[in-house]
């Protein structure tokens, strides 16, 4: 047992997809301690003792996931990227989604939700949820949502099927025993089916600077909430979402909602990225992390001071303000402004508004949700 005490909320997996040569070692830098390191293991990052529990089945539950997604993602390294849609299902939108589509929004759900920022987010959130929110209709609704989801799914998919089993442990601990990391776990799967309806990019990386990774490296952005709404703009349904998740030094995918965004030819789902758009993706992603961003030979110490004066004027995300979720039980309002999001004038040269993003505006502080 002592041999899985390390348990890692960012899986290895994705981590040697920018390690050094060799993939057992990465190079860290560490924004507490402004502290640059040129090479270490990848078994001591992104992890903590027994954070999934030491009956170890969330842990060996997870292992056997990121079998999988290892696959899939040195498939997208390797350039063999997944499509959107399986061909010529005739059911209906989210059973026309490819095998590899949904293990990749799996993947990027779960990889957010595992993630102490996300579970600290939830154990705040869930106090809050108990106390004033559990004889609601919308709690009973959840739950069943969840119970129905975990008893009626007859599908084949691997992912899915694995994910259900975490889902259920999930539900049960935030009735029980108040386990945020597996509360936090119970909601993966809705959240998968909830980006079901949002498009994708490659972004590949044609410059001599490296896309870096950290130990939170989900990013979500929404530029439509910031530059033309004016509203605040996080969570996964929200009109306007973005994703932007690095793969490796040289390919990001970006999860985005296309009513809001046009990106430059629609026929294809790659991209080409500059310098510029480079670094702004780089900078979301220092100012996303928990502690330390990471990153191959390529991540020199003299880039990242470059990134932490560029990102200097923003603020990080992620900080929970608990006024602003009691607001919610008090007047209705101001539950998608309760996380800090993002906010640092993102201007790709590659995403433009649509037609009906630039005519589609509201006034308050909640976002507009998709569905």
């Amino acid at each position: 047992m002592a041999e899985k005490k390390n348990q890692h909320f960012v899986p290895v997996c994705y981590l040697k997809m920018f390690a050094l040569e060799g993939e057992r070692c990465i190079r860290v830098y560490n924004l507490k301690r402004k502290k640059f390191i040129e090479s270490a293991s990848i078994r001591d990052q992104a992890s903590k003792p027994y954070f999934y529990g030491k009956d170890l089945k969330v842990e060996n539950n997870l292992s056997k996931l990121e079998g999988d997604f290892s696959r899939l993602l040195k498939d997208i390294r390797n350039g063999k990227f997944p499509e959107r849609h399986e061909k010529q299902q005739p059911y209906s939108f989210i059973q026309r989604l490819s095998r590899d589509y949904k293990a990749l929004l799996f993947f990027i759900a779960l990889t957010d939700f595992r993630n102490p920022v996300r579970t600290q987010q939830f154990g705040i959130i869930s106090k809050i949820l108990k106390k004033e929110y559990r004889a609601s209709d919308e709690y009973i609704n959840l739950k069943k949502d969840g119970e129905e989801l975990i008893s009626g799914y007859t599908g084949s998919n691997p992912y899915l099927l694995k994910g259900l089993e975490l889902v259920k442990k999930g539900i049960k601990k935030w009735e029980e025993d108040d386990d945020e990391v597996l509360a936090s776990l119970a909601f993966v799967s809705r959240v998968t089916d909830s980006i079901s309806d949002l498009n994708f990019k490659v972004l590949i990386n044609e410059t001599a600077i490296p896309f870096i990774t950290s130990d939170y490296p989900v990013v979500n952005y929404n530029q439509w909430a910031e530059q033309i709404a004016k509203i605040m703009g996080g969570g996964y349904s929200s009109t306007g979402a973005q994703f932007f998740v690095p793969i490796s030094d040289r390919i990001q995918i970006l999860i985005y909602d296309e009513k809001i965004y046009h990106l430059e030819d629609m026929t294809s789902n790659v991209a080409s990225v500059g310098i510029r758009g480079v670094n702004q993706i780089n900078t979301l992603q220092y100012l996303n992390c928990q502690s330390n961003v990471y990153g191959n030979e390529r991540m020199t110490e003299a880039y990242i001071e470059f990134l932490r004066e560029k990102a200097a004027p923003f603020n990080r995300a992620n900080d929970v303000n608990v006024s602003k979720i009691e607001s919610v039980f008090s007047n209705g309002r101001g539950g998608s402004s309760a996380i800090n999001v993002l906010k640092t004038n993102l201007d790709l040269s590659f995403i433009k508004f649509t037609l009906y993003a630039k005519g589609f505006r509201l006034s308050g502080d909640e976002a507009y949700q998709r569905k």
